[in-house]
């Protein structure tokens, strides 16, 4: 295995011991899909073999996006469902997320230390539980049949688009739905080896798919990352089209069945963004990073429509969960009806440019968030001047500090991010040194 990717004897371990961590969960059928890199085949057979011994029925949908894995949960007679996928990141990484019958994101109910003892336990599989299980899915087939509907609704486009399937999941569903209903269509991404999933591509690296539309004077970029659940686009300029400009698309165009509507975005949502949908009489509202987050105020509040800048977006009057590829056909619909450019669509969506730092914070002790706060960010929030925005918080993911300015001037955003990210290092020193 690759250093980053989760062992086949802990995704064995885990499986079979479902019950300790999902507990509500019985032990009845389980859907398991993946991604493209080259340690999910081994954790693909590492799961079904845990699941197999802990009494569920397994059924394997091969590779798929993330959000087919849901639906496919979702859709079928599925208690649980799985897809091992470490999304954006690069291929040496890989994990586990889990669906409930709903098709809705499990947490694990185990803190670190639980899953620590659990990998340090893990053992090797016994051969006895060699199992060896068929991707010959029916939920596979109804997820495909679902988007192909919907690209049916879509109709034909008269257009000149690029894809990138980030060499990633949407490989092969992508070029399935989109082929006849592009006229001139090229595709990007769709050849994964295991080892070049999102590498240089997709929609956490757009300049290929910037350089391609301007090769080809295309009308417009599709791009998705590893697991298809983040979709962005490029205008015919090759110029980026990011999720809170998604957002305000299918806020302004969609057709909504309540006048109960409105965004939820989340902190790292552009300003820009809330005073675009103001001017519609859209309400909007801020959630914490994370799509669990969006889609729990979007329950809360009743609404259908929230994300993330990422391209992470949820449209619950058409999914249930973040999809890209289904949010792209949402978009392109847009486009066929209005018989106008993605460009000129976004006219009435002015972005705020915003100035991104992050702080490495590898083996530095703990200390105070509130104190930092109150002595090094807030301060430079004032200097603002009540024009701008500044987010500071920790990776979810990473041991880093993640700094974010906005400003309608990109001067000043850049200016007060440098200046503040440097008072927040050295006041780390300081603490680390008294």
């Amino acid at each position: 295995m690759e250093p980053g990717a989760i062992s086949p004897e802990f995704a064995f371990a885990l499986a079979k011991q479902t019950n300790t961590y999902f507990p509500d969960v019985p032990s009845g059928k389980v859907c398991i899909g993946r991604d493209t890199r080259q340690s999910g085949s081994s954790l693909e057979t590492a799961l079904a073999n845990g699941f197999a011994s802990a009494g569920f029925e397994v059924e394997l949908v091969g590779v798929l996006p993330t959000p087919g894995i849901a639906y496919c949960v979702r859709h079928s007679d599925a208690q649980l469902g799985v897809a091992i996928t470490a999304s954006h990141n690069p291929y040496v990484f890989n994990g586990l997320k889990f669906f409930d019958e709903n098709g809705e994101k499990l947490d694990f109910e185990s803190d670190s230390q639980q899953l620590s003892r659990l990998a340090a336990e893990a053992g090797p599989m016994p051969d006895a539980t060699a199992l060896s299980i068929p991707v010959s899915s029916s939920s596979r087939r109804k997820y495909m049949k679902a988007l192909q509907d919907r690209a049916e609704r879509v109709g034909q486009l008269n257009l000149k688009a690029v894809v990138d399937c980030a060499n990633g999941a949407t490989a092969e569903t992508a070029p399935t739905v989109l082929c006849e209903l592009v006229e001139d269509i090229k595709f990007i991404g769709t050849q994964p080896d295991g080892r070049n999933i999102n590498e240089g591509i997709g929609s956490t690296n757009l300049a290929a798919t910037q350089s391609m539309v301007r090769a080809r004077n295309a009308d417009i970029g599709i791009a998705f990352d590893g697991d298809g659940d983040r979709v962005l686009f490029v205008d015919d300029c090759g110029v980026e089209v990011t999720g809170d400009q998604i957002l305000f698309l299918l806020a302004k165009f969609s057709k909504w069945e309540s006048r109960n509507f409105g965004v939820v975005g989340t902190d790292m949502s552009n300003e820009g963004l809330a005073i675009a949908l103001k001017k519609l009489d859209i309400g909007f509202e801020r959630t914490e990073v994370g799509d669990k987050h969006v889609l729990k105020a979007l329950h809360r509040k009743g609404w259908q429509l929230g994300g993330e800048p990422s391209g992470h977006v949820i449209s619950l009057g058409e999914t249930h969960s973040g999809d890209g590829l289904w949010i792209a056909l949402c978009v392109l619909e847009i486009l066929r009806e209005t018989g106008v450019s993605i460009k000129e669509l976004l006219s009435d969506i002015q972005l705020f440019p915003q100035a991104m730092r992050q702080i490495d914070l590898s083996n530095r002790e703990a200390w105070d968030w509130e104190r930092l706060n109150e002595e090094v960010v807030n301060p430079h929030r004032e200097e603002l001047l009540d024009q701008g925005r500044i987010l500071v918080r920790r990776s979810g993911t990473e041991p880093t500090l993640r700094v974010m300015v906005e400003h309608p001037q990109e001067s000043t955003a850049d200016a007060v991010a440098n200046r503040l990210t440097a008072a927040i290092d050295s006041w780390l020193r300081q603490i680390e040194l008294a």
